[in-house]
């Protein structure tokens, strides 16, 4: 089980990772709680979208949304949450909704768990994907329960863009 992380669109996740990559490996655990931090995105336009552009092979605006929440402990845990809109102008694109934590273990560990990736076809409204659960990312691969087919499909192009090619 393999996944395509060259498209995958969580803007955030290079978010998390700077702070992990920075973030104190297991230390000695201290009385005090976490440091938080919060970010709010408006609406912020992508102007192309260059992950609509790489998928679906055209070139669109995508208005974003975006809600994170961030809690760092001084052992050098994390959580991440994020909630995040993607509202592409052309209604053939699928609007994508994501809600969604990443903890990072003190030894490293990653497990994201809610609702990663929710597709809605602009145009009837259906579920075009719904991922959710749990993945924990381990060095010997990954720890998928749930239902995750974003994850284990080689194709995304279907999904994000149901209006111009068939459904899966």
């Amino acid at each position: 089980m393999t996944v395509n992380h060259a498209v995958v669109r969580l803007t955030s996740a290079a978010v998390v990772a700077a702070l992990a990559a920075v973030l104190p490996q297991a230390g000695v655990a201290q009385a005090t709680g976490p440091t938080v931090t919060r970010s709010v995105v408006v609406q912020e336009t992508l102007s192309p979208d260059e992950f609509v552009l790489e998928v679906c092979g055209i070139e669109v605006d995508t208005v974003v949304t975006e809600r994170t929440v961030t809690m760092e402990w001084p052992d050098g845990r994390l959580r991440h949450h994020v909630v995040v809109t993607y509202v592409p102008a052309d209604e053939r694109l699928a609007v994508e909704r994501d809600a969604f934590t990443d903890t990072f273990a003190a030894d490293g560990t990653r497990t994201t768990v809610g609702l990663p990736i929710r597709l809605i076809d602009q145009t009837t409204g259906r579920i075009v994907i719904r991922d959710a659960g749990r993945i924990i990312f381990t060095d010997d691969g990954l720890d998928i329960h749930g239902p995750h087919p974003y994850a284990v499909s080689t194709d995304i192009a279907p999904y994000y863009c149901p209006g111009l090619f068939p459904s899966p």
